[in-house]
């Protein structure tokens, strides 16, 4: 049997997606999820955070989803790890993103999306402390194995966890 792969999907709960936008629905039916997942030993293993605010409020509600990979100890990681920032999330999206992006491997292409410029404006990114861009600011593509280079992500110690 192969190794379990291993997940973190990161809610945001800044005040404009989980008090306006629904995020706090959006992790609560995750959570429901997870637990009808749990039984099933071969199912990804998936872990829930949430972060305070992902810079993406215009898109929200924002769900963070990042392969965890486990580390090889004198050795670069094997690949790297997949991972996407989804926007506009509703809780019908849920199964679709837990069956294609975790079980699946691959990106749920139609949410992820790109800030405007408007959107972006001049505003600080809270997660990497560097000026929003019109292509958007954040996670390092090469890094982190982003989908779209124009997504932002948690980075260790925001959501009150080390996501590698």
């Amino acid at each position: 049997m192969g190794e379990r792969r291993c997940f973190e999907l990161t809610v945001c709960r800044g005040d404009v997606c989980a008090g306006e936008r629904g995020a706090d629905a959006i992790a609560d039916a995750i959570r429901d999820r997870l637990r009808e997942r749990a039984a099933d030993p071969t199912a990804a293993e998936v872990h829930l955070a949430r972060l305070n605010c992902f810079g993406r409020c215009s898109l929200g509600p924002n769900l963070h989803v990042r392969e965890r990979l486990p580390s090889s100890p004198g050795g670069p990681r094997r690949r790297r790890p997949l991972s996407a920032l989804y926007s506009g999330v509703e809780i019908d999206d849920i199964d679709e993103i837990l069956r294609v992006h975790v079980d699946g491997g691959r990106v749920v292409a139609r949410l992820v999306r790109r800030l405007s410029a408007t959107a972006a404006g001049s505003t600080m990114s809270p997660l990497a402390g560097r000026a929003a861009s019109p292509a958007g600011a954040g996670l390092d593509r090469a890094r982190d194995g982003v989908a779209d280079p124009g997504q932002g992500g948690p980075e260790s110690g925001d959501a009150g966890r080390d996501p590698g």
